[in-house]
């Protein structure tokens, strides 16, 4: 029954609830619930101040189909909504998850219904890994306050609003004090002052922020400091450790005392490992442990610096902090204690926008350092330019001895540009005014346009966020995008010989030039050579919006004799390493995988097998291309460098070097860069087969390896009586340690596969055999290697018992024709009349597809809706599908692993639809014995007699995990790997996602995970409707006329074992390249 609250107002009604608080539910928002939830609001309004909004069924649904929190959950009484609570993210300071509403029904306050809402939210933080909780509310809220800091949170003091933060996610992962918290329990023992005003106690500066716990006679005190958001002191009945540091508000470019006071309070044996580590501002390197055997106390001092920074920090967001790795008796703690550093303040100008807004003012600072030995007056006139006005455009300032200051203004920026030119500067001391200079520099870039200039340390020009910038003391020339402080690319003078001679760095430009060609911005800067005499350099870039920059060299030979034969030029590149990607020896290396591996000793430049590099920092992704026709890079001391015949030019005669490309965000993906190298415009794998190893390195899908590998068969997951195993790092270094192989089901013996650097070995091989049958296995890796360990696993399928075979036969179901193939343990069905699809796949007796056998017909958003598994070219819909030839067959197709399987095919010829007559496509469906995998791909056969633009084959699969549709459950990894798991049958939801699925529900030990070929596809989505489940997969063929091509495979395996995405990775692997 719907109550309207004004109306019971009116009427004096009172609303009464006599429900105990162990009646209450916490349960996630459905759409089931919007009645109930419109109705808790309307009874809330007096809860917030009092309003007259009424609240709909239909206003809830539009509203929270609109929000965008990560979670609502709702307190339930029955099937009464009775409290609210939204879950999202925090945008206004990093590290923190937040509650943005919290609401409980007002019969229901003092029941504990809010307390079990913010603990569910507290509890879904840890799960995530997030260290703390915010929310917002307001001072007078006299009965939420209490209850906030009773679960956990601290009123922050501020002026401006009433935030609070919550830590205990960050205490219950503190290993140290992780033994108390077994019989203790956080919100019950809990000790905490609840008033109505900000928590935390004052000392130089700092605000520490404490929790206090007691049970059964033991205590325990953890203090965090406010602005760092960390912890900053332990405390428990055997001993006291906490960090000292004499004031919050420091300088920039100095070091400062931390002291560490270490107190035995028991006796009991107490040693304490300190590691300092660099944090966000702060630089800190500290490594020392202190053991006290009895009662008494020490202290340690160590000291971190706090660099030049671009801005101080904003006081209400986390600040710098002196970060320490502390092991106590061999526990883990983290400390942090936050600190404001201030600017060492000369004549800077910070931009703090990384891109401006022509037309539009953007706050700057600029900073003031004295340099008088006595307190000045100071007024400074910024000077105007086309491109930057300041406003005010006068400041006046009163500085100390050696006195600091900052102001903060306004910039407008007409257009992209450079403000660089001499401030005037006039300064009063005593009754002395006297006038000086200040050099003002600052570069303004914009999301497009082009511009150039000078300051008096360096040229730029700049297309779009990226500058290219020529140093004037030192000649570097630096590529650099909008927001970052560090260049990916910045180039030395190329070198003459051999041999090569550093000489030429030392000179100055010549002439430094800037030009508009097309949408591109040059710069050009020649030098005069006189080692040998007679020839001018010219250095040449060419930055394009896109953020490519094309960087060559021209030599003018202009007077003297010709120059000896074999000259060349040499550039020094640097390149990162971080998050690399790397075509190595025949294959893509990861960098980003595993262990550090960035080092340049660890890599060749011979061995790089194609014309590019990739990398990304946390700002951009970045690349490199030189043409085929040039030589690799060779090494030069700690970068890589490119050499280029220069020749016996003549007196007149010039020649430039071929253009190296360099990248900024341009292409976000490596295999993006790789296409645009290569020059490919094919997308893999679109090439009958079957390929050799060469074929398969210039046409095979483009997937990356660790670059230490321990591989199982070869990484072919279906494993024969005996098989190889191997350990193999493509590092140049040697093997040192151990890889241990253990199968949780027992299907081989635990295997080690062990390297003594003294051997020198980049590869160790064994040979294993099965030691027992299932049906599917997981086997665990251990990499323990001298420097580091990591874990890994792979899913294998033993081979059955060797007369175990794939059985086909044809037979009837419901009156129609069907192909049938049974492996014993999966039975596929197929039945041409009633279309193109796999309508049957069972799994141990169980159905596990969802179809409209033996009659396809309207279903949801489809008519006609075939369901099961099948595939189309985009072009053609379903409907008009029936109407073309289909007919099935028995095939046996072997993989790229070598692999035999057996199963149907489907092939269907298209003769009536005219931008696709002549085509042909026949789907796979096969099996293995006895193992529980279906491979699926299409073989498309492009004879329409035309090419196709933008080919697509388009696949729907639906599936039935359960006998009830809404017991189902669907679940895929978010953009950071992370489970999310729907239920079916609830609601349409609008999905996307990368990788395999996995369909799974109670009523079932076996999940089905379905698992995409390693090629990229064009698009996955889930279909989840009321009525069905399943998902559609866009995936590209060759569009080209007369081409044989192979759409990426799909394999579904039934099991219950739990395999990770990296588990899957020698399914993925496969491809099919040949038909019968």
């Amino acid at each position: 029954m719907y109550i309207n609250p004004i109306r019971a107002r009116q009427r004096g009604t009172r609303i009464m609830s006599t429900t105990n608080a162990a009646q209450i539910r916490i349960v996630e928002y459905e759409p089931k619930h919007a009645a109930s939830l419109a109705e808790m609001w309307n009874l809330s309004s007096e809860s917030w101040g009092g309003d007259a909004y009424v609240h709909t069924e239909e206003n809830m649904r539009a509203k929270r189909e609109r929000s965008t929190d990560l979670q609502t959950f709702l307190a339930l009484d029955g099937d009464t909504v009775v409290g609210f609570c939204s879950f999202s993210y925090y945008q206004e300071d990093e590290g923190a998850m937040y509650i943005p509403l919290l609401n409980v029904r007002p019969d229901y306050h003092s029941r504990k219904v809010g307390k079990a809402l913010i603990l569910n939210a507290v509890r879904r933080t840890i799960e995530m890994g997030w260290p703390r909780l915010d929310l917002y509310t307001w001072g007078g809220n006299t009965k939420a306050v209490p209850a906030y800091k009773k679960c956990g949170f601290f009123w922050e003091k501020r002026d401006d609003t009433t935030h609070l933060m919550n830590f205990i996610p960050t205490v219950l992962r503190t290993e140290a004090v992780a033994s108390f918290f077994e019989t203790a329990d956080w919100y019950a023992d809990g000790k905490r002052d609840l008033s109505l005003r900000p928590d935390g106690e004052r000392e130089n500066g700092f605000d520490y922020l404490t929790y206090d716990w007691e049970k059964d006679g033991r205590g325990l005190t953890m203090q965090f400091e406010r602005t760092g958001r960390g912890l900053r002191k332990i405390e428990t009945d055997d001993y006291s450790i906490e960090t000292v540091i004499e004031r919050h508000r420091l300088p920039f470019g100095r070091s400062y005392p931390i002291t560490y006071r270490i107190v035995n309070k028991s006796g009991a044996p107490l040693e304490v490992g300190l590691e300092g580590r660099d944090g966000k501002g702060v630089e800190f390197a500290l490594n020392e442990t202190v053991r006290l055997d009895e009662i008494g106390k020490t202290e340690i001092v160590g000291f971190f610096k706090l660099p030049e920074a671009a801005e101080e920090p904003s006081v209400w967001r986390t600040h710098p902090g002196v970060e320490t790795e502390l092991r106590i008796n061999g526990l883990r703690a983290s400390f942090k204690t936050g600190v404001a550093p201030v600017f060492p303040i000369m004549l800077t100008t910070s931009v703090p926008a990384p891109l401006s807004v022509p037309g539009q003012e953007t706050e700057i600072q600029i900073g003031f350092e004295s340099r008088f030995a006595e307190e000045v007056e100071i007024e400074v006139t910024l000077p105007a330019s086309e491109a930057v006005t300041f406003h005010p455009d006068k400041l006046r300032l009163k500085l100390p001895a050696g006195g600091r200051a900052t102001c903060s203004l306004q910039a407008r920026v007409e257009r992209p540009g450079v403000a660089a030119s001499q401030a005037r500067i006039e300064v009063t001391s005593g009754q002395e005014t006297f006038t000086v200079q200040g050099e003002l520099e600052a570069c303004f870039p914009s999301v497009s346009g082009t511009f150039w200039g000078e300051t008096p340390k360096e040229w730029i020009a700049g297309s779009g966020p990226v500058t290219m910038r020529l140093n004037k003391s030192n000649n570097q020339f630096a590529l650099r995008t909008a927001g970052q402080k560090h260049s990916p690319f910045w180039f030395d003078l190329p070198k003459l010989g051999p041999p090569y001679s550093d000489r030429f760095i030392e000179r100055k430009p010549a002439d430094v030039r800037f030009q508009q060609r097309g949408d591109a911005v040059a710069l050009e800067a020649d030098y005069e050579w006189d080692e040998p005499d007679g020839l001018t350099l010219t250095l040449v870039g060419e930055l394009k919006p896109n953020g490519s920059l094309n960087f060559s060299h021209r030599v003018r030979r202009t007077n003297g004799g010709p120059l000896p034969e074999g000259l060349k030029l040499k550039l020094t590149v640097p390149v990162s390493l971080r998050e690399a990607v790397l075509p190595y020896n025949g294959t893509f290396l990861d960098l980003g995988s595993g262990a550090d591996a960035i080092h340049m000793d660890y890599w060749k430049p011979e061995n790089l097998t194609e014309n590019w590099l990739y990398f990304r920092w946390p700002i951009a992704a970045f690349g490199i291309v030189w043409p085929s026709s040039l030589v690799g890079p060779v090494r030069d001391r700690w970068r890589y460098a490119f050499e280029q015949e220069i020749g016996a030019l003549q007196e007149g005669e010039e020649r430039s070097t071929v253009p190296i490309s360099f990248f900024i965000d341009t292409f976000r993906d490596w295999r993006a860069l790789r296409a645009y190298a290569t020059g490919r415009s094919r997308l893999d794998p679109r090439y009958p087969g079957p390929l050799s190893v060469e074929e398969r390195w210039e046409h095979g899908p483009s997937r990356s390896t660790p670059h230490l590998a321990g591989t199982i068969n070869r990484d072919n997951p279906f494993l024969p009586e005996t098989f190889e195993t191997r350990l193999f790092e493509h590092k140049d270094v040697n093997l040192a340690g151990t890889l241990r192989m253990t199968a949780q089901r027992g299907s081989i013996a635990d295997t080690e596969l062990s390297a003594d650097p003294a051997s020198e070995l980049r590869e160790v091989k064994g040979e294993a055999a099965l030691a027992a049958r299932p049906e599917a296995d997981l086997i665990d890796l251990h990499f323990d290697m001298d420097a580091y360990s990591q874990r890994g696993s792979r899913l294998v399928f033993p081979a059955p018992q060797s007369a175990d075979t794939v059985r086909t036969a044809r037979v009837e179901d419901q009156g129609l024709a069907a192909y049938e193939a049974d492996n014993g343990v999966v039975r596929l069905r197929v039945a041409p009349a009633f279309g193109p699809a796999l309508y049957s796949m069972r799994y141990r007796g169980r159905e596990w597809l969802d179809s409209s056998f033996p009659q396809a017909g309207p279903k949801s958003f489809w008519n006609p809706w075939f369901g099961g598994i099948l595939s189309a070219p985009g072009g053609i819909s379903l409907r008009s599908l029936q109407e073309e030839e289909i007919d099935a067959d028995f095939a046996e197709v072997t993989d790229t692993a070598g692999n035999v399987w057996t199963g149907i095919k489907i092939a269907t010829r298209i003769a009536h639809n005219e931008s696709l007559k002549g085509f042909v496509y026949r789907q796979y469906f096969l099996l293995r014995p006895g193992s529980p995998v279906m491979a699926y791909f299409t073989a498309v056969e492009q004879r329409s007699g035309l090419p196709i633009n933008d080919p697509v084959m388009q696949q729907n699969a639906y599936y039935s995990s359960a006998s009830d549709l809404r017991e189902g459950r669907f679940e895929i990894r978010d953009s950071h790997g992370a489970p999310i798991v729907y239920k079916t049958g609830r609601y349409d939801t609008d999905l996307e996602f990368e990788g395999p699925v996995r369909l799974f529900s109670a009523e079932r030990q076996e999940r089905l995970i379905v698992v995409p070929g390693a090629e990229n596809g064009m698009q996955q989505y889930g279909v989840l409707l009321n009525e069905l489940a399943g998902m559609h997969a866009n995936d590209r063929f060759d569009g080209a006329e007369g081409s044989l091509s192979f759409v990426r495979p799909y394999f579904h395996v039934f099991t219950d074992l739990d395999p990770q995405d990296d588990a899957l990775s020698g399914l993925r692997g496969i491809r099919f390249e040949q038909e019968e």
